[in-house]
């Protein structure tokens, strides 16, 4: 709609599903039982799987997953004129953007970031070991630069990139905050 290209290749799209459900999404499975579980009341067997709250959460980490994209990769596209540069922008952070993700899930019902939180296990620090590595490996390595089509970030770019990531972390948090507020009684 912008007139812009795709921020993200399809064989870019592969690989994040690969590399996110494989290991970010499968260590969630592993994850201890938050405090508290057994203390709330079972799902009823008429209540949706996705309930109100769980599809705002989807709508909202959509939505700004769909904005911090678009605008690093519009203000790549715009700052340096490289397609390839800003692809590999977008699909660098959409990747930092699981990752940062993947913390705050982590708390979903326990209502707040804490140490524990980004402590985690250490399946979990596992896991975003390998993302990096491999992600790293797609950004930095020439073999993987010509299957994915991505050329190598600048330390302030990535800076850029993480920086992201936490501000979506705390979008997140100060999300949570409101909506708990407005639910309480």
């Amino acid at each position: 709609l912008a007139g812009w290209s795709l921020p993200i290749s399809p064989v870019q799209i592969l690989w994040i599903n690969l590399i996110t459900v494989t290991t970010l999404g499968v260590v969630l499975a592993f994850e201890p039982t938050e405090e508290g579980t057994m203390r709330r009341p079972p799902r009823l067997r008429v209540e949706p799987l996705v309930n109100g709250a769980l599809l705002w959460h989807m709508v909202v980490v959509s939505a700004l997953f769909l904005v911090l994209v678009f605008a690093l990769y519009g203000q790549t596209m715009a700052s340096t004129g490289s397609e390839q540069y800003a692809q590999t922008m977008a699909l660098n952070v959409l990747v930092m953007l699981e990752i940062f993700h993947l913390f705050f899930i982590r708390t979903l019902y326990r209502g707040q970031l804490s140490w524990q939180s980004f402590k985690g296990t250490r399946l979990v620090w596992v896991a975003i070991g390998v993302v990096v590595i491999a992600q790293s490996l797609v950004t930095y390595a020439p073999w993987a630069q010509q299957i994915f089509k991505t050329q190598p970030l600048s330390l302030v770019d990535l800076a850029v990139i993480v920086m992201a990531g936490f501000g979506f972390l705390m979008m997140l948090e100060l999300e949570r905050k409101v909506r708990n507020r407005v639910m309480s009684p």
